[in-house]
Parts: structure tokens; sequence; C-alpha cells
């Protein structure tokens, strides 16, 4: 129960799925972004050509989604989720997924997210050359 003058906070609970076949149900916080402690110190060498003191959650947060997505390890993804949110993250991936992550990351996440429509990418990809990186 909430104290005089603090927000409460809205959660809710993701099922994630690893590609070894590890369940994980994680407690996502899905209040907007204000106030949040720093980026954590464990994602720095995802982030090695950036300043991550200069880096901001807010102003940055694409850049983050990605590179946790891509890299991240759960207790990463974890902070990301509890951090952005699902439908933050699924609005990255639904716009810049396809782009921005290597094509088995994004279908990994796309398929995990249950994401049906996404924008596409300009670049025409030839019938097998996902399963051939």
């Amino acid at each position: 129960m909430p104290v005089a003058g603090e927000k409460s906070l809205e959660t809710r609970d993701v099922f994630l799925v690893t590609p070894r076949g590890s369940c994980y149900n994680i407690l996502v916080n899905t209040t907007k972004l204000a106030g949040r402690d720093p980026i954590p110190s464990g994602v720095h060498p995802h982030f090695q050509e950036y300043d991550i003191e200069t880096l901001d959650l807010k102003h940055d947060a694409n850049l983050i989604i990605q590179r946790l997505l891509e890299f991240g390890t759960w207790e990463e993804v974890r902070w990301l989720f509890a951090t952005y949110g699902t439908r933050r993250v699924r609005s990255f991936l639904r716009r810049y997924g396809e782009r921005w992550l290597r094509p088995v990351s994004f279908h990994y996440w796309r398929k995990l997210l249950r994401l049906r429509q996404w924008q596409s990418s300009p670049f025409p990809t030839t019938k097998g050359e996902i399963w051939n990186r």
C-alpha cells in the first residue's frame, strides 16, 4: 500500500523464455521514467564508444534498448524491462527492430513479445540469408 505522498507503481508480470528453454517470470514497472537510477555498471561494456555518464535514460532510450536486447544478460534485460516497460520495448521493436538488431535477435524478441506488425527494412533480404549468418 502506498504511503501518503508517494506514487504507486504500476507493475505487470512478463514471462520470458530463453533459446535453451529456461523460463523467467519478471515483474515489469509500467510507470513513466522519472528520477530513475543511472544505467547499471554491468552494461558499460556494451557502450564502449559512448561516455556512459552522459547517456540519458529518456533521450538515448532507443540506443540503450537496442544494445541490451542484442548483447545484454538476463539481469540487464530485467533492468531494461523494469525501466522502460514492455510497451516501450515493443514500440522500439516495431519501429526500429528489423534495422537495428541482427535478424536472429529481432525475430527472437519479436516472437517472444508477440509482435505481429513492424516497420520493414527498405533493404530486401534474400530468402535464407537470416539463417546463414
